[in-house]
């Protein structure tokens, strides 16, 4: 949100009614929080958002056996 901030302020071209977020992965995890904490944006995309974390690390590929 700070990064947004910063944005509407330095950029007089963005329009602060019209502005989208979009997220995967994590990135879809924290549009998720902007969806329940916010209503600063037009529209939300959440493409593959974590929700569930504990779930996750059971299924992650990213899994090392030694």
């Amino acid at each position: 949100m700070n990064s947004y901030d910063y944005a509407l302020k330095n950029f007089s071209y963005i329009d602060p009614k019209n502005t989208f977020a979009s997220g995967a992965s994590y990135g879809g995890y924290m549009i998720n929080w902007i969806e329940g904490h916010t209503d600063r944006f037009s529209a939300l995309f959440c493409h593959n958002g974590t929700f569930n974390l504990e779930s996750m690390w059971g299924t992650t590929e990213e899994l090392c056996v030694s």
